[in-house]
C-alpha cells in the first residue's frame, strides 16, 4: 500500500498509532480569515486580562505616589542657621531642639573657632541625637560645655571626661567617656530641670535652670558673687553662632 511505512499504516487520521484529529489542528476554524468561536473568545479574554493588568500597575503606581507624598509631608522641616540665630534670646525656651538638621548642626560645630581640643567635633553627632531624644536645645549644651570646661581646655574636664561640671558628693564626677557625660547631662537637664514634673523645675529658660544647676557662690561675708552663670552660658552660645 502507498500508505504503508515500516509496517505501520498511516491514514488521514493517524501517525505511528497516534491520532491526529481536526481538534488538534483546527484548520477548519479558519475560513476566509475568520477565527472560530473558541479562539475568538480566548483572544477577547487575553485582551481583557491585559487591560486588567495595566489597571493594576497604574493603581499600584498611584498608591506608591500617594505614600511618597504623605511621607514627605511627615518629614520634619528644619530651620536654617540664620533663623535659629534670629530666635536666640536670653529668655529663649531651651526645652526643645534648635530646629537645625543634623547636617547643619555638624557644619555649625565644624566652624566653632574655640574648639581647642576637638571635643565639639568629636561629639557633634551625639549632641544632636541626644538633644532630639530628650528635647533640649543643642546650642545650649554647647554653651554649657564652653563655660564649664573653658571650651574643652580644662585639665580637670579632660581627666574626668566631664565637660559639663556634673557633681557627685561635692566632687567632679568621673565618666568613662565623653559620650557618657553627654548622656547623663542632657538626660538630667531634660528630666530634672526642664520637665514640669522634675524636682528642680523652675521654668524653661537658661536663667530658670541657673537657679539650682549652678547656684551663685558667696563671699566669706555672705554676699553673693556677681558672676551669673546664665549670662555666661548665653554669651558662649552667641559666640558659637557668630
Amino acid at each position: 500500500s502507498e500508505n504503508a511505512i515500516s509496517g505501520s499504516v498511516v491514514t488521514d487520521a493517524t501517525v505511528s498509532g497516534s491520532a491526529i484529529t481536526e481538534d488538534f489542528f483546527p484548520l477548519n476554524g479558519f475560513e476566509g480569515g475568520k477565527i472560530d468561536g473558541a479562539t475568538e473568545t480566548n483572544s477577547k479574554n487575553a485582551t481583557a486580562g491585559s487591560a486588567l493588568n495595566k489597571d493594576h500597575i497604574k493603581a499600584d503606581k498611584e498608591k506608591k505616589k500617594t505614600a511618597s507624598t504623605a511621607k514627605k509631608k511627615k518629614q520634619k522641616k528644619y530651620l536654617k542657621l540664620e533663623e535659629v540665630k534670629r530666635r536666640m534670646t536670653r529668655n529663649m525656651d531651651i526645652s526643645k531642639p534648635t530646629g537645625l538638621s543634623k547636617k547643619d548642626f555638624a557644619k555649625l560645630v565644624e566652624n566653632i573657632k574655640y574648639d581647642y581640643t576637638g571635643v565639639y567635633k568629636r561629639n557633634a553627632k551625639n549632641i544632636w541625637q541626644l538633644c532630639q531624644k530628650y528635647q533640649v536645645n543643642e546650642i545650649f549644651i554647647l554653651g554649657i560645655i564652653a563655660e564649664e570646661s573653658g571650651w574643652g581646655s580644662s585639665e580637670a574636664a579632660q581627666a574626668t571626661n566631664n565637660y559639663t561640671s556634673q557633681m557627685s558628693k561635692g566632687k567632679l564626677k568621673y565618666f568613662s567617656s565623653e559620650k557618657e557625660c553627654l548622656v547623663i547631662t542632657i538626660r538630667n537637664l531634660s528630666k530634672n530641670y526642664l520637665d514640669k514634673a522634675g524636682p528642680y523645675y523652675n521654668g524653661t529658660t537658661i536663667k530658670a535652670v541657673n537657679k539650682i544647676y549652678c547656684e551663685p557662690g558667696k563671699h566669706k561675708d555672705g554676699s553673693v558673687y556677681k558672676y551669673k552663670w546664665a549670662d555666661a552660658v548665653y554669651s558662649c552660645m552667641s559666640r558659637i553662632v557668630e
